[in-house]
This record gives structure tokens, sequence and C-alpha cells, in this order.
């Protein structure tokens, strides 16, 4: 198992530029709009690589777009002439992506271009780390425990009595690809998992897993790490709807570092997990390696995981190593019933809620264009779904 080694690992200084040039790949559903964030607070130019619709186009903090076409992420050459040409024309500091998808084009066309990449794996590793089944056995390899889980390559293979018997219900579907809690779904019985596998199709075209359900506390790991070493990290519990309480998680971040040193991981990843209330078990669920929902949340606290690649690169200026303090109210609890519980409840000031609510409307566009496209999605497929009549 290979991994990118890092060249030239130390904040430069002086020598970094005023104004870094990016280029960001930003493939359609990815989260290129909290990236975004994090390079307009770092001064950057940052041009994209992205399909035409893409509602990212829109954002205030983008430069200017490099490449926009139908499927780009299939035509990795096109992508790497761009790039060349463009770092001819105006030198380029750095390429990154806001995806696992498109770091596995990055992955194969880094030999191919001359412009810096971003710290990350190869793609076998982030192919392996990505897929929730395959995870698992890293986490057995590392001694670090997971729920029993069950993998299904389709639906006709789906084998309620064998789950019965091993996991019983209720239990927790889970599409192997998808991200950002996409198709997850608790179910306690059989006709609910029935249902849950059928209203996501378009999820479980590489299979799916059913996982042990258990009770408990969502809690994570964020990390930035170079050739299996944890640079950068933050532990958090999970509030609400992404709301985030930054607190000291150690068990978990002794099995992340288990995790990153046995698979000499670089770049940036979140590692999910939940602690039994009861008896204070903790159980390592799944890994994102890639960057992730809580990069907000976790700068606007004080250590930005995109500064913190770059700043090994010479790029940005150095970050914190770790952050255990610290809340964030997303957006989506700001006009929920819960939001309003959790501010009145449990320390939210108006101070942070108004600087939470001042990210978003700094640049709604792409947020409310996502919104858009993925309402659009569930009605296509909807119409796509629903048994046609003939006769």
């Amino acid at each position: 198992m290979t991994t990118q080694s890092v060249e030239g690992v130390g904040d430069r200084g002086a020598g970094r530029p005023s104004r870094p040039k990016v280029v960001l790949l930003s493939p359609p559903g990815d989260l290129g709009q909290i990236v975004l964030r994090s390079l307009s607070g770092l001064n950057a130019r940052t041009l994209l690589v992205c399909e035409p619709r893409s509602s990212i186009r829109m954002s205030a903090h983008v430069s200017g777009t490099l490449l926009a076409a139908e499927n780009v992420f299939d035509n990795g050459l096109a992508i790497a002439q761009a790039l060349e040409e463009e770092h001819r024309r105006d030198p380029i500091d750095i390429v990154l992506s806001s995806s696992v998808r498109g770091l596995s084009v990055l992955g194969r066309i880094r030999n191919q271009i001359s412009p810096p990449v971003y710290p990350m794996a190869d793609e076998a590793l982030l192919a392996r780390l990505n897929d929730k089944w395959r995870f698992a056995s890293v986490c057995a390899e590392c001694n670090v425990p997971t729920p029993r889980t069950l993998r299904f390559a389709s639906a006709s293979e789906l084998d309620v009595a064998a789950l019965t018997r091993s996991i019983g219900f209720p239990c927790v579907f889970k599409p192997t690809n998808a991200s950002g809690g996409d198709g997850v779904k608790v179910v306690r019985n059989e006709t609910e998992l029935v249902k849950a596998v059928a209203d996501n199709a378009r999820f479980v075209s590489d299979g799916f897993l059913v996982q042990e359900f258990r009770e408990g506390v969502d809690v994570g790991l964020s990390v930035f790490a170079v050739n299996g070493e944890i640079r950068n990290w933050s532990t958090f519990q999970c509030d609400g709807y992404w709301s985030t309480r930054f607190c000291e998680v150690p068990d978990l971040l002794d099995a992340g570092r288990r995790i990153v040193s046995q698979t000499k991981f670089t770049g940036v990843a979140n590692f999910d997990a939940r602690r039994n209330p009861n008896n204070g078990e903790l159980a390592v669920l799944e890994c994102n390696p890639r960057f992730f929902r809580r990069v907000s949340a976790a700068r606007i606290n004080g250590l930005d995981f995109v500064a913190a690649g770059l700043a090994s690169l010479g790029l940005a200026p150095r970050q914190p190593s770790f952050l255990t303090t610290g809340r964030h109210l997303s957006a989506s609890d700001v006009a929920s019933w819960s939001g309003l519980r959790m501010m009145a409840r449990e320390g939210y000031s108006l101070a942070s809620l108004g600087r939470d609510f001042a990210e978003f409307l700094r640049d709604p566009a792409p947020g409310i264009g996502s919104f858009a496209n993925e309402w659009l999605h569930l009605a296509a497929d909807k119409v796509r779904l629903k048994p046609s009549i003939s006769g």
C-alpha cells in the first residue's frame, strides 16, 4: 500500500504567496462550497473544474472557471490538459478536490501535471477507506471496534433470515459508497428494510450494508495527516442537525491514530463513531477520506483543515495542532425547534449564532442551488420509480 509523500513539509513563512492560486475540482453533489469558504479566508484566487450546471459556480468565492463540461470527471486527460495550459500561462500554486471522486481523478493524473497537488492518499487507499464494508476490515486489522455488519451486493440478494440471526432489528440500512448521510435509515422490521432499499435505488448500485443499531451519542474525529502521522485534529460531539460541540474524545483519537498509522494515510479525513451511554463503549462507524461538512465548524472555532494541508506545503499559516473546545450551530438548526432549544439551553450565545448565520448569508447562492438540485433529483426519482400503467 502506497501513499503520496509530501515534499517540503513545513511552514515556509515569508515564501508564501499573498494570494495563492488554487484550482478546485468540484464534482456534482460534493462539499466544494465549504472548501471555498476556507480558501476565501486565505485570500486565494480559486478556479473551478466542474460541470456546466453546478451550483458552486454561483459562489461569491470563485475567481473563475477553468473547465466546465458535461461528465468532465470522466475525462482525466481533458482536466490534465486544462491544468497544464493554465499553469504555463499563470502558475498554479495548488490543485485540490473536495470529494473522493475528484481525488480519484487527481490520483490518476498527478504524474501528468506540473502544479503541486494537495496532500492526499493514493486511489487504492481512498477507495478502501471510503467503502463502508472495506473500512470495517481496516478497523478489524487495527483492533478498532465496529458494529456487526452484513453486506449485500444487490436488492435481490437481501437475506432477511441471515440478517435476523446475525444482527436483528432494529438495524441500520447504509449504501456502501454514499456520503453525508445519503440513504442511511434506521429500520425496525423487514417491511421497513425492503422499503428503504427500494426508496434508495440510486444509491445501491455498488451494494449496501445492514448494520447493528446502537443507541448512543454520535461523536467524531477530523484529521489532517502526513504519511501515517496525524498533524492536526479535532474531536467533537454531534448536536442537532450538523451542529457541533467540540470536546475531548480520547478513545476515538486513539482509534484514529491506529487507523492512520496502519494505512500510512496522507490527507484529510473524518471518522464517525457512536458511544453507548450505558457502558461507555465506543463503536467506529465509517470514514470519509476527504473534506467533510464540519470543516466550517472547525474553522470558525480556530482550526482550518483546508489551511492545514496548505500550510504543510508553505502556502498558508500554520494551524493549531488540535481543537477540543467551541460550538457551532448549523444553518439547518437555526430554523428548527431543536436548534431553538439548543440555543436556549446549551450555551449558544447570540454572538455565536450571529457568526454562524452570517457565514451562510455571505454566500447563500450555492446552498440554495444545491437544495434546488436535490429537490429535482428526488422528484425525478419518484417519477422513475412510480409503477407504469399500460393496457
